[in-house]
């Protein structure tokens, strides 16, 4: 398929987890796909993995580390440069989280998960939804979480991201509705997708033993057939269901008792 004809998707957090498999389902259907994180060498075997299955695929990458302050800008210089800027489809997949008292957290670790979940989101949604708007068609989908509908006691910060990024896309869907734009915000529980890792300690927490875990996979088929549908919502598993519609009719100081209970107590 030629280039010139090719829809273009970027996806950050491409190298793995739910990222990657974002990115193998619009290489499936003939994107031509912009893998973004960090570590160069995971790109390139990201990308050889999504060749392995899909031959035809189109795949570029592109090394950033988006926690860092004007990222974003940097990334969005780098993609017109490579002829890519009239994008169809954004994925905000790149995020992480954290585990522990928030009085003992670094705090140049919550600086990052601040820039990278909420700054580096909004700075790229608001650089294409404007391109978008004036072609008339394009997919936001952001990757929120089951976290978002209630306060988080030792993944405070965390939680308080993914919140916003709930209702950041929930306004900016509505906004962009006239323009022919879709925003979807992805909501899923416990995933097995490497973020369990990347957040210390989050693998020994209660949430990843006492409930069965999702897959990548799964997760990025659900939201993926959402966001073709044009849905505000993507929820994926019973957890994130259940948060979702228990935040209506639960008080928000028992909410909050209730994540605990689920999440568990870091060993202090």
């Amino acid at each position: 398929m030629n280039n010139d004809v090719r829809r273009i998707a970027i996806v950050t957090g491409g190298s793995s987890g739910i990222g990657l498999e974002f990115a193998k389902l619009f290489s499936r259907d003939g994107y031509s796909v912009v893998i973004v994180a960090r570590n160069e060498q995971q790109l390139i075997n990201a990308k050889s993995e999504i060749l392995g299955t899909y031959h035809f695929a189109d795949v570029h990458i592109v090394s950033i580390d988006l926690s860092l302050q004007n990222s974003a800008d940097v990334l969005y210089d780098k993609i017109c440069c490579m002829g890519l800027e009239y994008v169809d489809v954004l994925v905000n997949s790149a995020g992480f989280g954290d585990y522990g008292m928030f009085k003992n957290s670094s705090r140049k670790r919550i600086d990052d998960m601040i820039e990278l979940n909420i700054r580096a989101l909004t700075d790229l949604c608001h650089r294409f939804a404007d391109l978008m708007s004036c072609r008339r068609r394009g997919i936001i989908i952001n990757l929120a979480s089951a976290a978002a509908f209630q306060a988080g006691p030792y993944m405070s910060v965390y939680y308080a991201t993914k919140a916003y990024v709930l209702s950041f896309s929930e306004a900016l869907a509505y906004e962009m509705r006239p323009f022919g734009v879709t925003v979807t915000a992805v909501c899923p529980g416990p995933t097995i997708s490497g973020f369990e890792a990347a957040g210390l300690n989050m693998g020994r927490s209660l949430l990843f033993k006492s409930t069965k875990p999702m897959s990548a996979a799964s997760v990025a088929n659900k939201a993926y057939r959402s966001s073709m549908k044009g849905h505000v919502h993507s929820y994926c598993g019973f957890v994130a269901k259940l948060a979702a519609f228990g935040s209506r009719f639960i008080p928000r100081n028992l909410a909050a008792r209730i994540s605990t209970a689920i999440t568990g107590m870091p060993d202090f």
